[in-house]
């Protein structure tokens, strides 16, 4: 009955997951539309301007329109219990929760967000990225396989930043993997990104909300200088863990 209801469970969280990446799909892609009008507006005759504006501001309309309903939708429906742990979550504290994947996936949305904006700031790079929660679940539990054979909590740590990067869990609106990108400075950003997530769910520390984004800043320019390593070690476990446990210790 128990392995019942665990699998019945998970399907709900999938489900949820899905949901949440489909409202904020349709969110990005409204913002999206409404930056590429602004743009093609500006190749227009001055006499034809005026009516295609007005056609974007109906636009941008449907656009705040569709944000409001989606936060209200995915913040109070879908999203009842875990905001607080998500808030307080290390990676260790998320190893030993039972709904981890589901946990995981809130923390790195929540987390990745604020990283982009700062790194892309830093990098001068005006992109929109999407970032999908449901891949996030994904790339925790095909994780978990690897890491039933190590144990080590920097190898697993590892693991999940491997799979963050092949599952595609940062996008584009080029790229359905922001990491594989054909632009060098896109690729680079979405490396740093998450090693700077991973780097900041493992060091251990109370939780002081005043001082988390001193801590996050923090990560993320040490992720920028040594970004060659970073991506020198690609895939390879054993050295991401080496980075990730060294620069942990270190900050």
């Amino acid at each position: 009955m128990a392995h019942h209801s665990t699998i019945s469970s998970q399907i709900y969280d999938v489900a949820g997951l899905a949901i949440k990446d489909t409202l904020r799909g349709f969110r990005h892609i409204s913002l999206y539309l409404r930056s590429v009008g602004i743009r093609i507006i500006h190749l227009f005759p001055a006499v034809l301007r005026n009516p295609s504006k007005s056609v974007v501001c109906r636009v941008d309309h449907l656009a705040e329109h569709v944000e409001r309903r989606a936060a209200t939708v995915v913040h109070h429906y879908l999203d009842p219990d875990i905001t607080r742990d998500s808030e307080m979550a290390t990676f260790a504290r998320i190893a030993i929760k039972e709904d981890a994947p589901r946990l995981f996936a809130k923390t790195t949305y929540d987390n990745l967000k604020p990283t982009l904006a700062y790194l892309k700031a830093q990098a001068g790079i005006g992109e929109e990225f999407f970032i999908s929660e449901m891949l996030s679940a994904c790339a925790y539990r095909k994780a978990k396989v690897e890491a039933s054979r190590n144990g080590d909590e920097y190898a697993n740590a590892a693991s999940v930043l491997s799979q963050l990067m092949r599952q595609g869990v940062i996008r584009t609106n080029k790229s359905l993997n922001a990491y594989r990108s054909s632009n060098p400075d896109i690729r680079k950003l979405t490396e740093i990104t998450y090693f700077a997530h991973m780097l900041w769910l493992l060091i251990a520390r109370d939780y002081e909300p005043e001082r988390e984004h001193h801590l996050l800043h923090a990560c993320c320019d040490l992720s920028s200088v040594i970004h060659g390593q970073i991506s020198e070690a690609e895939h390879d476990i054993d050295e991401l863990a080496r980075l990730l446990r060294f620069h942990a210790e270190m900050v």
